[in-house]
Order: structure tokens, then C-alpha cells, then sequence
């Protein structure tokens, strides 16, 4: 056997070795049928109320039929007021005013309206958030990458409220209870 200059014949052939054992392994590990999950999105928030405009509409339907049409009437600069027709599936309607805060989680924040002044006091100090997390949620024929906040209220117990960055108004697309559906975006 021939001998390079400066490579002895062992070297040569270990390296040679370890060149296929890796293939060998490579080759094995390609065979395996492993799951490997997606990456995560991307952990960022975007306020779906901060490019509210005046005219955006969101229809939410609850489990019994009942359809909630938000409009969005005023666009300002720190809230955004929203005219809310409920119509009830055995044919009444009533109509309210809400004026959401722009800030975060504006969604959860109602700051006057046709509410007494407690209800809306109360309704910043009802629900806790506990977490938000990154899901995608198929509502309808429709898949969302929403954020799901989960906290608890003090009336209703804990909550799930789905919130689409990308629908209108305040983009809530889902509320689940401990009961289940509570609402969802009507499709």
C-alpha cells in the first residue's frame, strides 16, 4: 500500500470508516418517521384596536341563535366607540353604545356606554388575565391565528376569548365558558 506524504495509511482509513458510519447513520435516521412539530408563531402581539376606522363591522353568534353586530360609529385617537345591536333569535333587538379603550387588551375594556357607571367600573376588575397564547382555531369554515386569553371572572368563571388581530372592530372570533361556546364570529 501506497503511502501519502505527511498521512499515514491509518488515518486514511479511520477517516474512510467514520465517512461511512455517518452515512450509515444518516441513511438510518432518514428512515425513521419522526414527527417534528412546526416551529411556533411568533410571540407577538398585535392590538387588533389600534387601526380600528369608523365603519368596520363583526357579527358574533351565541349557542342559542342570539347575533351580536358591532359597528364601529367613532374612531379616535385613544378608544374607539361601537354601536351594539343585539338580536335575539325570538325576533327582539336592542341597541347599545360601548366605547373600547385602544389600549391593551382593549378588548377587555369598556370604558363608558349604555352601562351604569359600576358595570363599567366593574367590568376592569371582573376578569383576570391568567395567560395568552399563540393558536390557530378553525371557527366555521375559517381558520384563525389567534391569541387565546384565558383568565377567570368573577361571575362567569373561567374564560377563553379567541382574538383575530386581522377581523374588524376588536377581533374577537370565539368566547368559551366553562359550559362551552359562549359566542363566535358569525361566518
Amino acid at each position: 500500500m501506497e503511502q501519502e506524504a505527511g498521512t499515514p495509511a491509518s488515518g486514511r482509513a479511520m477517516a474512510a470508516l467514520a465517512l461511512v458510519a455517518g452515512l450509515v447513520v444518516g441513511w438510518l435516521a432518514g428512515r425513521q418517521s419522526v414527527d417534528v412539530p412546526p416551529p411556533p408563531p411568533p410571540a407577538e402581539w398585535i392590538n387588533p384596536l389600534a387601526d380600528t376606522e369608523e365603519g368596520e363591522r363583526l357579527v358574533l353568534r351565541y349557542a342559542d341563535g342570539t347575533v351580536d353586530e358591532y359597528i364601529v360609529t367613532e374612531a379616535g385617537d385613544d378608544s374607539v366607540l361601537v354601536q351594539v345591536t343585539k338580536r335575539r333569535a325570538a325576533g327582539s333587538a336592542s341597541s347599545r353604545q360601548l366605547r373600547f379603550s385602544r389600549n391593551f387588551p382593549g378588548v377587555l375594556i369598556v370604558l363608558e356606554g349604555d352601562l351604569a357607571e359600576t358595570a363599567i367600573d366593574a367590568g376592569l376588575r371582573n376578569f383576570v388575565v391568567h395567560r395568552m397564547v399563540r393558536e390557530t382555531i378553525t371557527v366555521g369554515t375559517r381558520s384563525h391565528d389567534a391569541w387565546r386569553i384565558e383568565g377567570r371572572h368573577r361571575q362567569q368563571g373561567m374564560l377563553k376569548i379567541w382574538v383575530d388581530p386581522t377581523m374588524p372592530v376588536h377581533g374577537v372570533i370565539r368566547v368559551e365558558g366553562e359550559r362551552g361556546v359562549v359566542f363566535e364570529v358569525a361566518e
